[in-house]
């Protein structure tokens, strides 16, 4: 092959500027060579269980309202694999493929982990229904439908709002201006350019808190709005909706005793 031939259909040149370059008309730098595309993830399948019982009383016994429960399990947000009974939490593409999936212990160990083959562009979400420019960010699933729960119990809508998930969190490094924007945060960011305001609703934990400063910093210099929302007792929504479900049952408890 001649250099011509390099400069076009190697380096993907057009054919003037291949001719420019090795006629030294022109001090032009050769372009870089394209990266060859990655292999697409692909999400290990895991069997499910025909029905979600075990999962089901699993969440709602977190606290989580019954009728958002049962929304996502016959949307195929939520299923319950076949051989440990996990709670399974998917993440979809923009053509509705699951590309990623959270996997959790129903049975009180803390077993906690992606599924392997999990795109982590691709969190557990739930987009809101109508124009929204604000997007709330949480550590995990659970706390995602803690956070609904709380929502619906106030009297708002969920389904109005922009929820993700993050499926876990990382402390950024030392040198704060080398923290990145969690991809999936990235990614929705880039589906949702009228996304304007980030509401960080995550952990309060050393790890959580020190991530929240990380997308901060991360995010210092895309014009969006940021705000740290850390629960108001408890580590994490999930906790605080426990909490508050159980301050209800002990006032309910107390009124009843003073009858």
């Amino acid at each position: 092959h001649t250099a011509l031939d390099y400069l076009i259909r190697v380096r993907g040149m057009r054919l003037p500027d291949a001719v420019e370059i090795l006629a030294g008309t022109t001090c032009a730098m050769l372009p870089p060579r394209a990266a060859p595309p990655q292999p697409e993830k692909r999400l290990m399948q895991l069997p499910h269980n025909d029905s979600c019982d075990r999962v089901r009383r699993y969440l709602t016994g977190r606290g989580l309202d019954a009728e958002i429960v049962d929304r996502m399990i016959s949307e195929g947000r939520i299923a319950e694999e076949k051989d440990h009974g996990f709670a399974l939490f998917y993440g979809f593409d923009e053509q509705g493929k699951p590309r990623q999936c959270s996997a959790r212990a129903t049975d009180g160990t803390a077993v906690k982990r992606d599924v392997a083959g999990s795109d982590r562009r691709f969190g557990f979400c739930l987009e809101a229904e109508v124009p929204c420019r604000k997007v709330w960010v949480f550590e995990s699933a659970i706390d995602l439908l803690s956070f609904a729960t709380l929502m619906k119990q106030a009297g708002n809508d969920y389904r109005q709002e922009h929820l993700l998930s993050l499926s876990g969190v990382y402390k950024p490094p030392e040198d704060i201006r080398q923290a990145k924007v969690p991809m999936a945060l990235s990614h929705f960011l880039v589906k949702h350019p009228d996304v304007m305001q980030v509401d960080l609703c995550l952990d309060n934990d050393s790890t959580g808190r020190a991530a929240a400063i990380g997308i901060r910093a991360a995010l210092g210099e895309s014009a969006k709005i940021v705000r740290t929302h850390l629960p108001p007792a408890g580590k994490d929504y999930n906790d605080y909706l426990r909490l508050k479900l159980q301050r209800k049952v002990d006032l309910e408890r107390r009124n009843y005793d003073e009858r």
